[in-house]
């Protein structure tokens, strides 16, 4: 609570500063001929903290808040962590170096990395190459379908079944539309597919296997479709090759359109032939924006691979892009030690944050990006969508949830509607259940939503 207390003694050494200057006003004008009529007695006292009634309420309110938020830390583990600032100032920290399993709040470091690196003006782009088709429609050979990196390349039926969409989906039927625009009818040879923007591991070898039987994450790959998923309905059912499953989705949209291939779908290393069509993805902040959002595993991991490649990488390793985050959040004030984490999604339990790190990717403009504006919003989007529906703060918070087993978290921003936001990061690591740490993330947000609690200004005025 060091940093606490003192953070709270500037504040009142701003007010006497305050106090001070309005002492000195007032004797600036305080006559001196002793046949003057005399000064009217003021109403308040010179150095009455009414004299400067904002700060006074500002004090209060953080006051207040810094009590409601001791009340709360002392209840919870203590391998915990909080901070919180007003604007620009902190306003409390408990233990905001202490280094814990962050749970999906990491995905803020992923996209404060990515942006502050690669920027939010690109796309991911899926090409598809072969022969022109001759005046029947005919292409003769293959079409090779190359993958661009593009987390959510998907199909319609894929996006209606999900709780958490991915939104805005690139639609690999648009991709066929544009092939039979060109005039393709017919495909003599196969559909090759090729993703070596990217290596080949699947899934990060430490994670549970759970995670994919349970549709957390499917198959990594830069040519995946449906997250990796080559069947949705009844149940998810992850493709042994992400890469061959986009292929085949490839082949279902083009005969639905009534185009024909004859071939297999096989890997090819030499993708050739001119391009016959492309689509890209949204720009890179509405990825990013769908990450946080959504809380999009896939598009996580994708993204931390194509932080690796604009740092070099070829193939794009996972390990790669931790270098090359933790070299991206550097440039912004995270310290080196801050974030230590082996994914992009932060579903390994061995990743390590802090709230301060955390907190500086809401206090800081990553490429120029507001991170907090693509969050999702108490009882309005996203994560968040049937969350927080009665609190005070629906509506008015925006924030990045965590959770494993054991581990919870909510990193955002409130907006009091007379006062400054509130910028805020927590962490808790214990023994609770999944509903547990939902009820630990209530207990914080509801000493939250008192801020400001303070007279207003102008009663505390002389």
């Amino acid at each position: 609570m060091t940093s606490r207390r003192r953070r709270l003694t500037v504040s009142l050494s701003t007010l006497v500063a305050l106090v001070s200057a309005a002492a000195a006003a007032a004797l600036a004008f305080w006559p001196t001929d002793t046949h003057e009529a005399p000064v009217q007695a003021p109403l308040a006292a010179v150095l009455s903290p009414r004299r400067a009634p904002a700060v006074l309420r500002s004090l209060v309110a953080t006051t207040r808040l810094t009590g409601r938020i001791d009340r709360f830390t002392t209840s919870i583990s203590p391998t915990s962590c909080v901070a919180v600032a007003a604007g620009a100032a902190e306003v409390y920290a408990h233990n905001p170096d202490q280094s814990l399993i962050p749970a999906s709040s990491l995905k803020l470091a992923t996209a404060a990395a990515f942006l502050a690196k690669v920027g939010g003006t690109g796309t991911f782009t899926t090409v598809v190459r072969g022969a022109k088709p001759d005046g029947s429609g005919t292409v003769t050979g293959d079409l090779a379908l190359i993958g661009g990196g593009d987390p959510l390349l998907s199909t319609g039926g894929y996006v209606a079944t999900r709780k958490h969409p991915p939104n805005p989906a690139t639609d690999i039927a648009a991709l066929a539309a544009k092939l039979v625009s060109t005039g393709v009818r017919r495909v003599t040879g196969r559909i090759t597919i090729s993703d070596d923007r990217f290596d080949n591991e699947r899934r990060v070898p430490t994670w549970k296997a759970a995670y994919t039987t349970a549709g957390d994450v499917g198959p990594l790959g830069a040519l995946a479709v449906d997250d990796g998923f080559m069947s949705y309905a009844p149940r998810l059912v992850a493709a042994d090759d992400p890469g061959i499953a986009a292929g085949e989705a490839l082949r279902r949209a083009l005969n639905a359109k009534g185009v024909v291939v004859d071939g297999p779908t096989v890997r090819s290393a030499s993708p050739s032939g001119a391009q016959l069509a492309a689509i890209a993805s949204a720009p890179y902040a509405e990825v990013v924006g769908e990450m946080l959002r959504e809380s999009d595993n896939n598009t996580a991991e994708l993204l931390l691979k194509e932080l690796a490649h604009a740092s070099g990488s070829e193939p794009a390793t996972r390990t790669d892009g931790t270098a090359a985050r933790a070299t991206a959040l550097r440039s912004i004030g995270v310290e080196a030690d801050a974030v230590k984490a082996i994914d992009g999604s932060g579903l390994d339990r061995s990743d390590r944050a802090s709230c301060a790190a955390l907190l500086t990717t809401l206090t800081t403009k990553p490429g120029g990006y507001d991170l907090e504006d693509m969050l999702a919003t108490a009882g309005k989007t996203g994560t968040l969508l049937d969350r927080f529906t009665r609190s005070p703060l629906a509506g008015r918070m925006r924030a990045k949830t965590g959770s494993l087993e054991d581990v919870t978290a909510l990193v955002g921003v409130t907006d009091p509607t007379s006062a400054d936001p509130l910028r805020f990061a927590f962490i808790s690591n214990g023994q609770f259940t999944d509903a547990g740490g939902q009820a630990i993330q209530d207990q914080l947000v509801s000493a939250l939503a008192t801020y400001p609690e303070a007279p207003d200004a102008a009663t505390l005025a002389p």
